[in-house]
């Protein structure tokens, strides 16, 4: 068995849903024993190299200008899966290659409706997917997405015969977030928080402003709450090492209660969201379920923006933000520190919700539609 996923190189590092996507296609080939091999130089692929082992091939697709990627889909795409002679192309993106030139079952994902909405903020290629949505749609042997709220909204640009043939494939947290023992809580804040509570906050993590943002959020929690509460933010990368940010946390009033990380792995990540005393997931991205929905079945209180997508599948569980300036959101972190009962009223509507979730259930699910397309 053969199959190339073709994903943008940034996707499976910002986009929760892609990368749940991916993780569960990626497990299943190596839990079967097969192979996963990312083509660095698709030019010159070894399609023997692995022998008669089952193959998941990933494809970085170019994110350039229009002519060019429009190319590259056309031509150049087609070429690499009949060098590779597979059976299926899954695509992690919301584009196609050519349904003339290739032959074989094409699947497409789509996520990210933000710039179905506000195309002035997609990027070059999500301008491309934008454009070729209709046709795509049209082409696909099988499209899903995350939400029967995610369907609505590509009903707005879509006929209704293409939106019926869009499926929806919600997400369900890894076994491997559950929730952990006083013991460990407090073994985990050690380690990361030097023994105190804290907010995790994962953000887009990509502007200054909106980093900003949160630290002013904290500031206005820390000077009505004056105790030793930290804050930890997930952010790029690049963030980090950004020379102007660096000045600006240097004169930050609460520097030493703030904890930067940028990559890390999943166990870390797990340890870091079950322990925490709430979990603000602010990307502010209606695909971002994954984080939700892992944090519900960590029995941690998540902090919200409202969302069509997070109210369809996480119900009442979260706590919304009212709105998204600093004031509104460090007032939320006040009135959940403020009613502890409110803070365990969330989480417990939290496991009722997640007490349904079955991963291996819906991973069979998702790999036995991609196995019948």
């Amino acid at each position: 068995m053969r199959w190339i996923t073709v994903k943008q190189r940034e996707s499976l590092n910002e986009f929760s849903y892609a990368t749940y996507i991916f993780n569960i296609i990626a497990d299943d080939f190596l839990s079967h024993g097969g192979v996963v091999s990312e083509l660095v130089d698709d030019e010159k692929v070894d399609t023997h190299c692995y022998g008669k082992r089952d193959t998941l091939y990933v494809i970085n697709a170019p994110d350039d200008n229009e002519i060019m990627m429009k190319l590259w889909y056309a031509v150049h795409l087609p070429k690499i899966v009949k060098q590779l002679n597979v059976e299926k192309v899954i695509y992690l993106n919301g584009l196609l290659g050519s349904h003339k030139m290739i032959r074989q079952p094409q699947i497409m994902m789509l996520f990210g409706m933000e710039y179905f909405i506000n195309p002035k903020k997609a990027s070059r290629w999500q301008q491309l997917s934008l454009k070729r949505i209709a046709q795509n749609v049209t082409n696909a042997s099988r499209v899903f997405t995350y939400s029967a709220s995610a369907i609505d909204t590509l009903g707005t640009i879509l006929n209704a015969g293409l939106s019926a043939k869009i499926k929806t494939f919600q997400p369900v947290p890894h076994d491997s977030f559950k929730v952990l023992s006083w013991e460990e809580k407090e073994s985990t804040k050690e380690t990361y928080s030097h023994g105190c509570e804290y907010f995790l906050l994962k953000s887009s993590g990509e502007q200054i402003e909106e980093i900003l943002t949160y630290l002013k959020a904290f500031s206005y929690f820390k000077k009505w709450q004056k105790s030793s509460m930290k804050l930890i933010m997930l952010v790029d990368a690049k963030m980090i090492s950004n020379v102007i940010f660096k000045e600006m946390l240097s004169t930050y009033y609460f520097r030493e209660d703030i904890i930067l990380f940028s990559e890390m792995s999943r166990a870390e990540y797990h340890l870091l969201l079950a322990s925490a005393y709430g979990f603000l997931m602010l990307t502010d991205r209606d695909s971002d379920l994954t984080y939700v929905l892992e944090a519900l079945q960590c029995n941690t209180l998540v902090m919200t923006f409202d969302s069509p997508s997070i109210r369809e599948l996480a119900k009442n569980a979260p706590y919304f933000i009212e709105g998204k300036s600093f004031s509104e959101i460090g007032q939320a972190m006040i009135d959940v520190y403020k009613s502890e009962n409110m803070r365990l009223a969330h989480i417990q509507n939290g496991l009722y919700i997640s007490s349904s979730f079955s991963y291996e259930s819906n991973k069979n699910i998702l790999m036995n539609w991609l196995r019948e397309s």
